[in-house]
């Protein structure tokens, strides 16, 4: 063999061994795949956090009903509350020892009762016809029909500030004022 044909073999060879051999060695597989770094752990997204209910404005109120001249009603405490979005709750102290028979308790739109109720005003627009009925039976018992009504305690348009007046019963309808008071906001109810 030429020189020139021995440098030319040696290359090869060299060429083949430099590159793996070439083929397949007995007893191994064949590796393929390429050596990569291990993906980093992934990294969770953090939980967002829990926005707390928003806190729903209350209103509380009182209206101290004392009689007007002349009347046979003893005073009496209404007392109102309500929760923003809900319709408000009312409860009465005092009306035990009226006479039986309808009476019906007015928001009016004046902010004093003045003598014998002559400041309340005009039964208040923003009321609406919510006026609550109240029924004494014979027996003396009896109270509020209602326990809840439509209209607001506070904001723009809330009862609050405004005189609420207990009317007797005039075929149905509010008729003479026994007792007045002016709705006052109050912390608890």
């Amino acid at each position: 063999m030429k020189t020139r044909d021995i440098l030319a073999v040696i290359s090869a060879v060299s060429l083949i061994a430099a590159c793996g051999g070439g083929g397949k060695k007995p007893g191994r597989a064949a590796n393929t795949s390429t050596a990569r770094a291990p993906e980093p752990p992934e990294e969770s997204e953090p939980e967002p956090p829990v926005a707390a209910a928003p806190k729903l404005k209350e209103w509380h109120a009182k209206a101290a009903l004392t009689p007007v001249k002349g009347a046979k009603q003893k005073p009496a405490l209404i007392s109102f509350s309500q929760r923003e979005g809900d319709d408000t709750s009312v409860e009465s102290e005092g009306l035990e020892g009226a006479k039986p028979g309808t009476y019906w308790l007015v928001v009016h739109e004046g902010d004093s009762c003045g003598p014998n109720a002559t400041k309340a005003g005009a039964p208040w627009p923003g009321a609406g016809d919510t006026n609550l009925r109240i029924v004494i039976e014979k027996d003396l018992t009896g109270g509020l029909e209602a326990n809840t009504v439509r209209f607001a305690l506070g904001g723009d348009v809330g009862v609050i500030g405004h005189v609420l007046v207990l009317h007797d019963d005039k075929k149905g309808k509010p008729g003479k004022a026994l007792a007045c008071g002016v709705i006052e906001e109050v912390d608890e109810p």
